[in-house]
């Protein structure tokens, strides 16, 4: 049926609650070594950081775009830059770990030493994933750079439009 329904409760619970425990958890962990290891304010110490718990620990249930896909991604930022009237998009946000990668790399210095800051902005549905990643990105000091929405992509997308107009 999808719901399990307790007869002495008052409550009704969802199917995807089952091992919620163990992936936050996990989730705990991964905060724990970032925490312990990145230096605050570097980018790319927090992202090798990322990289590094996957890779050390074995962690390979965290799945985030490093390696090759983050080659590519850095490829593709360096040859396009966001004019002033434009935003980066994510959909999904997980960890923060390419919103982070793309606050970083779409920050280009312009003339007169004024910093042009790309907006990036990522839609998350797991409200553990949003607090996980806008941590990440506060730690990163992309704060000004990356928002992460949360919500369901159709509900929150009407949203970029509104903001940010067409």
């Amino acid at each position: 049926s999808g719901f399990n329904v307790h007869s002495n409760t008052l409550f009704v619970r969802s199917p995807n609650c089952e091992g919620a425990w163990y992936r936050h958890q996990k989730l705990g962990q991964l905060v724990h070594f970032v925490e312990a290891t990145a230096f605050e304010g570097n980018p790319q110490s927090l992202l090798m950081c990322i990289e590094g718990f996957v890779k050390e620990d074995h962690q390979r249930w965290l799945k985030v775009a490093a390696g090759p896909k983050a080659q590519v991604m850095d490829m593709a930022t360096r040859r396009w830059s966001l004019q002033l009237n434009e935003i980066a998009v994510e959909m999904g946000c997980f960890v923060g770990y390419t919103a982070i990668r793309l606050g970083w790399r779409l920050c280009r210095p312009r003339a007169l030493g004024i910093l042009c800051c790309a907006t990036v902005v990522s839609t998350e549905v797991e409200a553990v994933h949003v607090c996980i990643a806008r941590h990440h990105i506060d730690r990163a000091h992309l704060s000004n750079l990356v928002e992460v929405w949360p919500g369901h992509i159709p509900w929150t997308t009407p949203r970029y439009k509104e903001q940010f107009g067409s």
